[in-house]
């Protein structure tokens, strides 16, 4: 991806990326989908793809914590794709060292064939010289080829993990530097909502105080990512 581009989303990567491991999984959800909706736009705007592996990745995780495991499995497998698609031609193989990959096999016990198909379809239509620009398309070829129903996607696993399986192995320690680098994002993310807040109580009469309903409503902006807009 352009480094215009990483540049563009690293505050709210940042901020969604501190949410994630503070607990905050929905609002750290809408964030990655403000994200990933973005690039989308800009990839249909201007007719390419970019390299989106690791916001989904994210996404999926913010999902899997809130027990969302079909949704978050899903974001997984797009970025699983999206890293079979950013490799050259014959080389799809190397991605199954990569964290996506690591996670789909050990938290969700996605088989290996599974996988490898996957991997196939991505190849095949590179050698084709197809230009993908949503890995969905994938996704869902290779549904329809294993005749599994698109919204059956937990089927993939054996076993299904359960909720408790995966809140153990996604629990985090944070090091001197992640803590730093969260507390930062954290700062950044209550002065935005300080300054929304603060809008908000100018829009409804009251310039000098901001209530309890203010910040709530500049939370639910924040969710819904239409802060800044």
């Amino acid at each position: 991806m352009p480094r215009s581009l990483t540049g563009r989303f690293a505050a709210l990567d940042r901020q969604a990326s501190a949410m994630l491991v503070r607990g905050d999984y929905r609002i750290a959800e809408k964030l990655f989908s403000l994200i990933l909706d973005t690039i989308r736009e800009i990839e249909d705007r201007d007719h390419k793809h970019f390299h989106k592996g690791t916001y989904l990745y994210s996404h999926g995780l913010s999902l899997v914590l809130q027990g969302e495991f079909a949704r978050g499995l899903n974001s997984l497998l797009l970025a699983y794709v999206e890293d079979a698609l950013n490799v050259m031609p014959g080389q799809e193989f190397e991605v199954d060292d990569g964290l996506v990959a690591r996670t789909l096999r050990k938290l969700f016990h996605v088989a290996e064939a599974h996988l490898d198909r996957v991997k196939e379809i991505a190849r095949g239509l590179k050698a084709e010289q197809l230009k993908v620009r949503d890995p969905e398309e994938i996704i869902d070829a290779f549904f329809r080829e294993s005749r599994i129903p698109r919204d059956s996607v937990l089927h993939l696993c054996d076993p299904k993990p359960t909720f408790q399986d995966i809140n153990n192995r996604l629990i985090m320690e944070l090091s001197p530097e992640a803590r730093n680098a969260l507390d930062e994002a954290m700062s950044e993310t209550e002065e935005v909502l300080l300054q929304r807040a603060t809008s908000i109580a100018k829009e409804r009469g009251r310039a000098g105080r901001i209530t309890e309903g203010d910040v709530r409503e500049a939370i639910r902006q924040l969710e819904q990512g239409t802060i800044g807009r």
